[in-house]
């Protein structure tokens, strides 16, 4: 699992080298233009698509050291409670529960399911996950505890 999150961060490297990141740098540029509360927005569900498909942690961290050298009005440095930091944070730590490959915590999850001899595929872990992390409405939020033992579960509303 090491070599999995280290060659993410190659290839974080590798985009840097050929350029890949000033591409993203126009498109989050476009983003930002679009006003502070839309450009926001628009930031943290990019960001969130593609914390779905990539770790949370390499990207975070490449759009950190992307949004810092943006700079805002009369070239000012971007504070720490610019809301576009809050957008990636935000983005990345949702967006990344999304897939099993989006979030370390998520991948260990899914191998130690495994592990067990639980099936559960994606379809099943966005079952058993989307209530809990994206359902509003709380009446239709379940939960599903596990016996470790034999596998079985039991559901549990949230109300």
């Amino acid at each position: 699992m090491l070599g999995f999150f280290g060659a993410l961060f190659v290839v974080i490297n590798v985009m840097e080298h050929a350029q890949v990141l000033s591409l993203i740098v126009i498109g989050l540029e476009r983003m930002i233009a679009l006003g502070p509360t839309v450009g926001t927005g628009a930031v943290m569900v990019a960001t969130a698509v593609f914390s779905a498909v990539t770790d949370n942690i390499p990207l975070a961290a490449m759009l950190a050291k992307i949004i810092e050298g943006i700079p805002m009005a009369y070239g000012l440095a971007r504070p720490p409670t610019d809301p576009l930091w809050w957008a990636v944070i935000f983005g990345a730590n949702l967006g990344g529960n999304i897939t099993p490959i989006g979030s370390a915590s998520t991948l260990v999850a899914v191998m130690i399911i495994h592990k067990q001899g639980l099936k559960l595929s994606l379809s099943g872990l966005r079952e058993e996950g989307d209530p809990v992390c994206c359902g509003p409405d709380r009446h239709r939020c379940r939960l599903r505890t596990l016996d470790p033992l034999t596998g079985g579960g039991d559901y549990h509303h949230c109300a």
